[in-house]
């Protein structure tokens, strides 16, 4: 039986109607997959990225009291010690 050109014809739509499915199928549908995947990851990073800019702040912050903390130490600390001084020089007794 020979083939005619209508039966070359149908065979190839079914070619490119099966190519095209099993594209769609197992290249195009996991593409998109991929992009929605990227797009959650890229909304994630960018919450990572507001988290560590706050933690940033926050360190900041502790480092400043920290260093106005041991500038007041430092400027208070010879008032401390004649404190100190003062006061155990009135604990011991005068009576030896």
């Amino acid at each position: 039986m020979p083939i005619t050109k209508k039966d070359l014809n149908n065979l190839q739509k079914s070619l490119i109607s099966e190519i095209s499915k099993f594209l769609e199928e197992h290249v195009i549908n996991k593409l998109f997959k991929l992009e929605k995947d990227v797009g959650v990851l890229k909304k994630d990073v960018g919450v990572l990225k507001k988290d560590v800019k706050g933690l940033k702040q926050d360190v900041e912050r502790i480092d400043r009291k920290l260093d106005k903390s041991i500038e007041r130490a430092d400027r208070h600390g010879k008032s401390i010690e004649n404190h100190e001084e003062r006061i155990t020089s009135l604990e011991q007794p005068k009576f030896a």
